[in-house]
């Protein structure tokens, strides 16, 4: 993996190509999945990416998380929102790949029943490529590390495959996995619009 790592970093300090041909980071997406936990067996969310720079781009997402379970007997239920605040880097590194550098922020505000809501804020890091495998879909993986007030350090896989369907407008699933810390897998679907 660190040999991975240093050839992708060094590739991208060595290549002189922009933005891969035809990727847009200028977007509108919306999403909706779930997850391997029973607090959060919904997840319903929006998110926008804007490029700031021929590399650059923001990104934000608004997550409403919501779940049900019984415990002894009781009914139990959990919502939130969570705020994701994101710069991505982006260069080419050959006609139908980019490499990416992100660099994120999280804050969550959620509500337990029978429980004080809590708040946690996130950091995180991410490598990734995305690749255009076709004329109409493209995939995305990211090697990521989170640190929380709760977590010191969650090392993640998340991945994600896009399906052209018009000009500007795509389908997608996506799927995320923790390699450390709580056993948590979340998977969705996504539809995005390109501007």
């Amino acid at each position: 993996m660190k040999k991975l790592l240093a050839m992708v970093i060094s590739l991208t300090l060595i290549n002189s190509y922009v933005s891969a041909e035809g990727f847009n980071y200028d977007y509108i997406q919306a999403n909706a999945g779930t997850t391997s936990s029973t607090a959060i067996d919904r997840n319903l969310g929006i998110g926008l990416s804007k490029s700031i720079h021929s590399n650059i781009a923001l990104g934000v997402d608004v997550n409403h998380r919501h779940g049900e379970w019984v415990t002894n007997g009781n009914q139990q239920k959990q919502t939130g929102t969570r705020l994701e605040l994101r710069g991505i880097y982006h260069r080419g590194i050959g006609a139908n790949t980019d490499v990416l550098v992100a660099l994120g922020y999280s804050y969550e505000d959620t509500k337990t029943t029978n429980i004080s809501s809590y708040k946690l804020e996130a950091h995180a890091a991410s490598l990734g490529i995305r690749q255009s495998l076709t004329d109409t879909i493209e995939g995305e993986i990211h090697y990521a590390l989170m640190n929380s007030e709760s977590n010191s350090s969650i090392r993640q896989v998340y991945t994600s495959l896009m399906f052209k369907i018009s000009t500007n407008m795509s389908i997608g699933a996506k799927y995320m996995r923790n390699i450390t810390g709580a056993d948590f897998n979340q998977t969705g679907i996504i539809i995005r619009r390109e501007f």
